[in-house]
């Protein structure tokens, strides 16, 4: 049985994970500059990232397609790229690695716990998660 409008959801969603590879691409060329002459900003080397997030964030709030945790995790990002672009191109030496580093450590335990409460889901019953599904979160 055929989904309707399942095909033009993939095929959009190939655009948009090739559209984000090729500005993380980009970010890597732009930092590699940026660690071999010294003389690029980490701003302007985030420039792809700002993209991303910004647009991620204005999704998240104008078109309320995303649920409360992505859009949460969308301005966690923005927070710590805009404190490291102090840190490193203002030289606000107030600000400390450790205020840097917590908005990802949220981030990466949002994604851990949502990791886990799908598997326990399967576990339980609530979901039909697939073998590959399973081994990849598990």
């Amino acid at each position: 049985m055929q989904v309707p409008g399942f095909q033009d959801y993939v095929v959009k969603s190939k655009r948009l994970l090739s559209a984000e590879s090729f500005a993380i691409f980009i970010f890597e060329i732009l930092f590699y500059f940026r660690l071999a002459n010294g003389n690029l900003s980490m701003t302007s080397c985030f420039v792809p990232i700002w993209i991303m997030v910004l647009g991620g964030i204005i999704d998240g709030i104008i078109c309320r397609t995303q649920h409360f945790l992505r859009l949460f995790s969308w301005v966690l990002t923005f927070v710590a790229m805009i404190l490291l672009c102090l840190k490193l191109d203002y030289n606000h030496d107030e600000i400390q690695w450790r205020t840097i580093i917590c908005p990802i450590v949220i981030v990466l335990s949002i994604a851990s716990a949502s990791l886990i409460y799908i598997v326990y889901g399967h576990q339980v019953g609530y979901y039909k998660l697939t073998e590959s599904q399973l081994t990849a979160g598990n």
